[in-house]
């Protein structure tokens, strides 16, 4: 029988421990259900991880589960093997992912950085494996001309210069792909000069990390027969391919088995947060309302929990590097302040100069900025903002303080689900 909470309170006040604590519990018929001791965890990492690499991380990983609320429970031996190696890949991919040496890197962010110029696309080595194709073949863009106007453009509008797919962007396995989904997706992760590497947006890289996770379990014969059958159709590179992986797809009747490799859960507390957790740092409600024909990014971001840092959760996103909570809430307002400054510019011109130049200013407020308006004399950022938030408030800049960061927009206080290993979720 598993251990209650109960118990496990009971297990640790007789080892002198004063803080209640996550457990990690094996159970190996016909043995008796067990914590698994410091000793026992550190054996397991030796015995189920092959490299030094991996063991440091499964050691992290294994000390971080047995240091918060709650027991987690493991039916054999295999399932808390397969829920070590996803975690350690999480991080270790993650990682890897946003590693750059001699100007070559993985993965990039479209138009954005090292790869200014260019939209979104698979790597070059992975170019037969999806579709559509790169417009121009992985060019280098020279044009000079070009470029002044992809400068000029809003990020949302850069596409449109080369031809490149627009923010709805996503990619299909091609004939070739559908024949080997691994060699598909491993093959996004080579690195690549910024013009032929896999730029692509946070949601997009997290969703192939959940899948190299998997795949890390499975192997690459079970993996491509487990998409064979799940139906190669769905593997679609988007924002949300990761839904793909938890029990089931969509909601309803039109809801869809999945391929169950990991859940949804909410944490009651930051300290229920275990490395390898895929979780999501939002900005403020308001910025999906000023930002909507600017384009900017970091309306939210998602991010592995990667290490600890002096007692504090370290998270590793896309293009963001290692940021504390703290640090990532920063971020974030950085970016609605980036924003909310061009809105307050233009607001200050209203009440500037001739009456032409501030019916001009009004003119472009109301068309690039609809949802600010003037009440009462004061300016305020008003409609419904991210996940259906009612937002009603000053146009004015942000404090870290004031960005929900890991916490629901939805329900200030309560912290918005992650996404992890479905084994012990």
């Amino acid at each position: 029988m598993p251990v209650t909470p109960a118990a496990a309170l009971a297990l640790q006040r007789a080892a002198g421990n004063r803080a209640v604590q996550r457990l990690v519990q094996l159970r190996e018929p016909p043995r008796p259900p067990r914590i698994l001791s410091p000793a026992d965890r550190a054996a397991f990492v030796a015995a189920e991880l092959p490299t030094t690499r991996e063991r440091r991380a499964g050691r992290e990983v294994m000390r971080d589960m047995a240091a918060t609320s709650n027991v987690l429970d493991f039916a054999s031996r295999s399932e808390l093997r397969d829920e070590l190696v996803k975690r350690v890949t999480m991080i270790t991919v993650m990682a890897d992912a946003q590693e750059s040496r001699g100007g070559l890197a993985p993965f990039g962010y479209p138009f954005t950085g090292a790869s200014p110029y260019w939209g979104p696309r698979v790597g070059y080595a992975a170019r037969d494996l999806w579709v559509p194709p790169t417009p121009d073949g992985y060019d280098r863009r020279l044009d000079a001309a070009k470029r002044a106007t992809i400068r000029g453009l809003p990020r949302s509008q850069r596409h449109t210069v080369f031809g490149d797919q627009g923010s709805s962007y996503q990619f299909r396995l091609s004939p070739t792909g559908v024949r080997d989904p691994w060699d598909a997706i491993m093959l996004l992760f080579e690195p690549q000069p910024p013009h032929k590497r896999t730029l692509v947006h946070c949601d997009y890289l997290v969703s192939l990390v959940h899948f190299r996770a998997f795949m890390a379990v499975k192997g690459k014969t079970a993996f491509n027969a487990a998409i064979a059958a799940h139906g190669p159709g769905r593997v679609v590179l988007k924002y949300d391919l990761f839904t793909e992986l938890e029990p089931s797809v969509g909601h309803g009747a039109g809801a869809r088995p999945g391929l169950g490799s990991i859940r949804q859960v909410v944490p009651s507390s930051e300290g229920d947060l275990v490395l390898g957790d895929h979780v999501y740092f939002f900005n403020h409600p308001g910025y999906d309302l000023i930002n909507k024909n600017v384009g900017n990014a970091w309306r939210l971001e998602n991010a592995v929990l990667v290490a600890r840092r002096g007692g504090a959760d370290v998270f590793l996103g896309h293009g963001s590097g290692r940021r504390t909570h703290a640090e990532m809430r920063g971020k974030l307002a950085e970016e609605y302040n980036d924003v909310a400054r061009i809105v307050l510019a233009l607001v200050r011109r209203t009440g500037r100069g001739s009456a032409a130049s501030r019916t001009a200013a009004r003119t472009e407020l109301g068309a690039r900025f609809p949802d600010v308006v003037q009440v009462a004399g004061a300016w305020r950022v008003v409609g419904t903002g991210m996940l259906g938030v009612a937002v009603d408030m000053p146009l004015r800049l942000l404090r870290p303080a004031d960005v929900p960061g890991l916490f629901d927009p939805s329900s200030p206080g309560v912290l918005y689900r992650v996404r992890r290993a479905a084994e012990s979720a």
